[in-house]
């Protein structure tokens, strides 16, 4: 095996767990995963090492050879269970002998393709789960209607800052402020029965659910560094989401409009 190839291959499994990772997978199965893929295709000796938002693979392919190292920075990540499962399975495949690289390489791009292309329902996933939540907490189906707008408020903020590359925090803070006074408008219209259900329901979309029950899979894991990332990202989230819903609640008390 050339030098290039090998090169090629690392790409390729570096590739696999940046993949993993950005789509909200838990770090000991990405490494799991990498490690088992590197071992199906020759190396002797594989390290990997990930947390939430980097991943680095250093392998030989025989002892008496220099170890290749690639790293990855992992910038934004979402929660994509089913691109999850679907490289997961694609791994499997791999690891059994049933891909070649090539191949390998071309299905993994063409998952990650579809999850791009899926994200497109976005704006209409957003507001129907904002609208469900907001019955679940009591409202009524015109609290559900106005819920529909909070939660495509929602999406269109965060999904402006995430164009930008911008950070997590302040992307919640600002989608939660603009769901809540959009819910406090609505409320003033006399139309809804109030805006509580309808910011809690709306909320629910900010919610670091995922992140959270990663935090203690990775503990339970062992993976402690990574399992406090995680808690620290969730409690950040949980205080942005308070903060940016709180703002606009306060500042409507303080001029004195009925809410």
């Amino acid at each position: 095996m050339t030098d290039a190839e090998k090169k090629k291959l690392l790409d390729c499994f570096v590739r696999t767990g940046a993949a993993l990772l950005s789509c909200g997978a838990e770090i000991y199965r990405v490494e799991e995963s990498v490690r088992l893929l590197a071992g199906a295709y020759g190396a002797s000796d594989v390290s990997v090492f990930a947390i939430p938002s980097f991943i680095a693979v250093t392998l030989r392919f025989a002892p008496e050879e220099d170890a290749l190292t690639d790293t990855r920075r992992i910038a934004q990540t979402t929660t994509d269970m089913s691109a999850v499962s679907d490289i997961n399975a694609l791994c499997r495949r791999a690891v059994a002998g049933n891909l070649s690289v090539e191949s390998f390489s071309s299905q993994l791009e063409a998952r990650l393709s579809r999850s791009a292309l899926n994200r497109r329902f976005l704006p209409l996933v957003y507001p129907l789960i904002a609208g469900a939540f907001c019955v679940f907490f009591g409202g009524s189906l015109i609290d559900a209607a106005a819920a529909l707008v909070c939660g495509l408020v929602i999406w269109l903020i965060t999904d402006f800052f995430s164009r930008y590359g911008a950070n997590a925090f302040f992307s919640c803070v600002a989608a939660a402020a603009a769901c809540s006074t959009t819910a406090l408008l609505f409320s003033l219209t006399g139309w809804t029965t109030g805006p509580e259900p309808i910011i809690i329901g709306s909320l629910m979309l900010l919610v670091p659910g995922v992140a959270l029950t990663n935090f203690m899979r990775n503990l339970i894991a062992g993976d402690v560094l990574s399992g406090l990332i995680k808690l620290a990202e969730s409690l950040l989230v949980a205080v942005a989401v308070a903060l940016g819903a709180g703002i606009p609640v306060t500042l409507f008390r303080l001029l004195g409009v009925g809410v």
